[in-house]
């Protein structure tokens, strides 16, 4: 989890939900009563599997005026062989 303040805050808000709108494999959902409540979720395929990053942003208020936290995570899984599926965590 990062703290972050307010310009970066508002501004990773507008970064994520410009690409949740222009990049069809990252989708964004607002959270109602606070203008910068957001999680969003990028995945993409390859060869063997699947990875996928998520990002929770938290405002300190219900404005991005206060910046607020970010949560990232990164996770995915790759086929190990036919039929198995192994998972990796980050």
């Amino acid at each position: 989890m990062d703290a972050v303040p307010s310009g970066r805050f508002s501004a990773v808000v507008r970064e994520l939900t410009d690409r949740a709108v222009n990049e069809p494999h990252v989708l964004a959902g607002r959270f109602p009563g606070a203008e910068g409540a957001l999680t969003v979720v990028e995945a993409r395929a390859h060869s063997r599997g699947w990875q996928w990053r998520t990002w929770h942003l938290y405002p300190a208020d219900e404005t991005v005026e206060a910046g607020g936290e970010i949560v990232t995570t990164e996770s995915g899984f790759e086929m190990a062989f036919a039929g198995a599926v192994t998972e990796e965590v980050a």
